[in-house]
């Protein structure tokens, strides 16, 4: 039994252990578990005074008043156009130009910060104020489309140099009074937030040349796949956060379809990649080349290259492509090529840039601390920057008829990425959610060590239900399942449908209905026999003969029927000297009052060998085994005197048991199996009245009942 308990226990132990790997699996998994990329639905709009350009919704204010504006790689800040730059409000043709506008007056969030520069594009000569403050801003039309933050930074604008509102995507906080108090930008709350995987952002402008019009795509904390080339190239942050997006131009170069190429640009620059505004600012020798190439006109009133019609269907004709060689440095090292068709430059400028709309080229003429490459450029350029590492990537892109979006996550600096994962600047990974081989051993471990337990358990708990019974030794009997139990004041425990009668033994013809005292049963029973000299026994007879059963202290007496004369003369099994330390069912002859009076069977050993003394121990009976006389004064009181008139008395427990053991046996036959044979006793007869208590009805007691205090039964 105690290897099937320690079975049992290992198999706990084992599931437990489980339990507990699967939980710091888990743990494990939700300390590395990443928020997705999150994707700035556009608006499907096509619009602007200098495009027409894909824009993005964008909720701010509480209520959220819904503005349509542009990506701008160079702020940090979200701008808006007021209402005061559209008197009339958004009923006005002015505001469905411009994006919508903002009244920061019906925001119930909004806070004042005053009235500041907008500094952004200062190098370019863009000047301009904005009115600051606080305020919520959310992506998309619907709260359903993307996340809402509160206490970001937005400036309302009425200048008309930036005819729509900017969405900021540069990092770098926003300080009003002092750089105490920075405020950081919405994509650096996105991740102060946990919001996105990682500091980073991807962004390609779209256009209306391709396919069916491709809007334009903007996701913080990954990239679409499925829009560019991927490339191994990767560019490190200039050291000015103003113009950190800084790329070495090599070259440019155009290729017409005749064949012919014309070089435009002759040594390597650094420009900013901006697409807060659609231009080109190129070096002056170069707007000459590209004017000598194509017949572009400068105009000086708008500083624009206006394209007139027939020149437009020129340059259509002549099916050009311009290539854009990109590195780290003015010359040599690694490149990339940036391929843009014509239509990436044939754009369309409206009012109130000029009166009427016309075609232009977007190019301008500008200085070392100017050239830019602006939202045209990233037209067929996928731009992704990752401000954690401190690099950002420029790839050509793709446009293929019915692509799906793929977005991908950057993990963020210091993330161990799954084994099949590529560089987060270029290269796309096959499956964000793919197992690591680690993942995979942890699963295949659990799973073992739960099979083992769920087999230790099952195994366990069949043996705990169906035990291995230890050999009995000789002399001892076993409580068979077909008895009844009771509980010690009558209540039936079980009742098995065999019936109730007892047998001690199995050997026996009165074993039709039989119950066997358990082997942990430490009482000693003497059964009849015939008188044999020099062995101990003892011999029952008469209709008064009644077994004796020992408790703490208190003997009771119960009668049973004579012995059949037929079983005189059978060898009694021998008694077990060891147990002369444990307690005693005794059965006396059948003149019980010879036997109480101190008389004895001569040779017949006294049942009365033991008794308990007053503390409980077991101390030798004045009768003792070579003894043929009893002395009644030092064997305790009488059946009789224990009863005192007033009926049955139980001992606490192993009297009660026994002596109900006995009385439930009335009228059944009991066996003995010994090692020389069998010696049947019948116990029958009328039982005595003993005051109210109804011995014969005493029930017999399960093992758990008598356990360690009397007879032992089968565990139920």
């Amino acid at each position: 039994m105690y290897f099937y308990t320690l079975m049992l226990d290992m198999g706990w132990l084992l599931t437990l252990l489980s339990c507990l790997f699967v939980g710091s699996l888990r743990l494990s998994s939700a300390q590395t578990l990443l928020p997705v990329p999150v994707v700035v639905p556009p608006s499907q709009y096509w619009e602007g005074d200098d495009g027409p350009w894909s824009t993005f919704q964008l909720r701010v204010g509480n209520p959220p008043q819904v503005v349509r504006v542009l990506a701008s790689t160079a702020s940090p800040v979200t701008w808006v156009i007021l209402e005061e730059a559209c008197p009339g409000g958004d009923t006005t043709p002015c505001a469905a130009a411009r994006g919508m506008v903002f009244n920061p007056n019906t925001s119930t969030t909004w806070q004042n910060q005053g009235l500041f520069n907008l500094f952004v594009e200062s190098n370019l000569n863009y000047t301009g104020n904005g009115q600051y403050g606080l305020d919520t801003v959310g992506i998309g039309l619907t709260s359903t489309q993307g996340l809402s933050l509160d206490g970001q930074v937005v400036a309302g604008i009425v200048d008309n140099n930036f005819q729509y509102g900017i969405f900021g995507l540069n990092n770098q906080p926003t300080n009003f009074s002092n750089f105490n108090n920075p405020i950081p930008s919405y994509f650096q709350s996105l991740k102060n937030k946990k919001l996105i995987p990682s500091l980073s952002w991807s962004y390609t402008a779209g256009n209306q040349y391709n396919l069916k019009k491709v809007l334009g795509s903007l996701v913080f904390g990954g990239y679409d796949a499925s829009r560019f080339t991927p490339n191994s190239m990767s560019f490190p942050f200039a050291v000015d956060s103003s113009r950190d997006i800084v790329v070495a131009v090599q070259s440019i170069s155009s290729t017409e379809k005749s064949g012919k190429t014309t070089e435009l640009l002759n040594s390597g620059i650094l420009a900013f990649v901006d697409s807060t505004i659609p231009y080109l600012y190129l070096p002056l020798e170069v707007c000459q080349q590209f004017e000598n190439a194509f017949g572009l006109v400068w105009d000086p009133v708008t500083e624009l290259y206006l394209i007139s019609q027939s020149l437009h269907s020129s340059l259509v004709a002549r099916n050009l492509n311009f290539t854009f060689t990109l590195g780290n440095q003015a010359s040599g090292g690694k490149t990339i090529q940036i391929v843009l068709p014509y239509a990436a430059f044939d754009l369309t400028v409206t009012s109130p840039i000029v009166n009427s709309s016309q075609s232009y080229f977007p190019l301008r003429r500008g200085n070392s601390t100017q050239y830019t490459l602006g939202r045209a450029f990233l037209q067929e350029a996928y731009l992704i920057a990752d401000y954690e590492r401190g690099n950002f990537s420029l790839s050509q892109c793709v446009y293929n008829e019915g692509a799906q979006e793929d977005v991908m996550p950057i993990y963020p600096l210091g993330y161990v990425a799954p084994t099949n994962s590529t560089s987060s600047t270029g290269s796309s990974l096959s499956s964000s959610t793919s197992v690591s081989t680690g993942a995979i051993a942890g699963i295949a471990i659990v799973a073992a060590l739960i099979l083992l337990g769920g087999l230790l358990l099952a195994f366990a708990y069949r043996k705990r239900r169906w035990p291995f019974h230890k050999r009995k030794p000789e002399g001892t009997a076993e409580l068979d399942s077909e008895a009844v139990g009771y509980e010690a004041d009558g209540t039936m425990l079980r009742k098995y449908p065999t019936g109730n009668a007892h047998e001690i033994g199995a050997d026996s013809k009165y074993n039709d209905h039989k119950a066997e005292l358990s082997g942990g049963y430490v009482g000693k029973n003497e059964l009849p026999g015939a008188p044999v000299l020099g062995r101990q026994g003892s011999e029952l007879q008469g209709s008064d003969a009644a077994m004796e059963m020992p408790g703490s202290g208190v003997y009771m007496e119960l009668a049973g029927s004579p012995v059949p004369p037929e079983y005189y003369g059978k060898p009694l099994p021998p008694t077990n000297p060891s147990r002369a330390s444990s307690r005693t069912t005794t059965a006396t002859g059948s003149p019980r009052q010879e036997a109480a009076r101190g008389g004895s069977v001569a040779g017949v050993k006294s049942p009365l060998s033991m008794r308990s003394d007053s503390s409980g121990l077991v101390s030798p009976s004045p009768v003792s085994a070579g003894s043929e006389s009893r002395d009644p004064s030092r064997m305790g009181r009488t059946t009789s005197e224990r009863s005192g008139g007033e009926g049955f008395l139980r001992s606490p427990v192993s009297a009660g048991s026994d002596s109900r053991e006995a009385s439930a046996s009335r009228h059944r036959g009991f066996d003995r199996r010994g090692e020389r044979g069998v010696s049947p006793m019948r116990l029958g007869g009328p039982v005595p009245s003993h005051g109210s208590a109804d011995v014969s009805r005493e029930p017999s007691r399960t093992r758990e009942d008598t356990e360690g205090t009397g007879f032992l039964g089968r565990r139920l």
